[in-house]
């Protein structure tokens, strides 16, 4: 996965730059301009530590920190994380920081690149940005869209299949499936199989929150309390539960 994103990420800024008419003939002197193009590229090489300023040179480093800090990469959590990996608790940390790493990173490359003021790369920037909130979002409000569609199962359904699914299914993205003979729906959890659920889980426990509270401000304001202080334990919950083998070995022994 990283080989092919270091290499989409390789040909797309390749493109660009030709489109844009740098080549390894005029490189050198268009990071000197005083331009939208000469700006963006200094900045890159100053922010990025670029050491490599060859033309190849330029398009490898900058890939490969597009990849670094793009895809979850378990090098990067940090002492703290990699220290509470190794003890019996917050065995599953790393992923969910990885997931807040690199969406937060995708967040801001597509933000650089939108505001560079070169068209090539807002139309790249635009895409990146409309790609991850897609995954993030989109996609899994689409297939709930379409599950329910399918199904026929109402808006008012789910939220009553909200209160009786097990707690650690309670905020998650469910998905009708059917019905059993008895007319009862039958769900998958489609967060256990996406990976960017970390992302909109707080978000989701905050809306399920405010629809399960009464019409007034003050429930509804309280119901928000509520959603946010149990989306940030969610968001949490892997950081402070304890292994499978911990949690095992003290249920059997003591």
């Amino acid at each position: 996965w990283k080989i092919t994103t270091f290499e989409l990420e390789r040909n797309r800024h390749s493109s660009i730059l030709n489109k844009l008419g740098i080549n390894k003939a005029n490189y050198k002197s268009v990071l000197e301009e005083n331009s939208p193009r000469g700006n963006y590229f200094r900045k890159k090489i100053a922010r990025q530590e670029i050491v490599d300023e060859s033309f190849d040179g330029f398009l490898d480093e900058l890939s490969a920190n597009i990849v670094r800090n793009q895809v979850p990469n378990y090098e990067y959590i940090g002492r703290t994380a990699k220290a509470l990996r190794q003890s019996p608790f917050g065995n599953f940390i790393a992923f969910p920081l990885e997931i807040m790493r690199t969406g937060n990173n995708i967040i801001s490359q597509s933000i650089d690149e939108i505001t560079s003021g070169i068209p090539e790369l807002k139309a790249l920037g635009l895409r990146r940005l409309l790609s991850f909130g897609t995954t993030v979002g989109g996609i899994p409000f689409a297939m709930t869209e379409i599950f329910k569609a399918k199904n026929n199962v109402s808006d008012e359904e789910m939220q009553a299949l909200r209160k009786f699914v097990p707690e650690w299914s309670k905020n998650s993205t469910l998905l009708p499936v059917g019905r059993d003979e008895n007319g009862y729906i039958k769900y998958i959890d489609f967060s256990y199989s996406n990976a960017y659920d970390t992302l909109i889980r707080p978000f989701n426990t905050v809306v399920n929150a405010i629809s399960a509270g009464g019409a007034d401000k003050e429930s509804t304001m309280e119901s928000l309390g509520k959603g946010m202080q149990e989306g940030i334990t969610e968001l949490l919950q892997p950081y402070t539960s304890e292994s499978i083998f911990t949690e095992a070995l003290v249920d059997s022994t003591i």
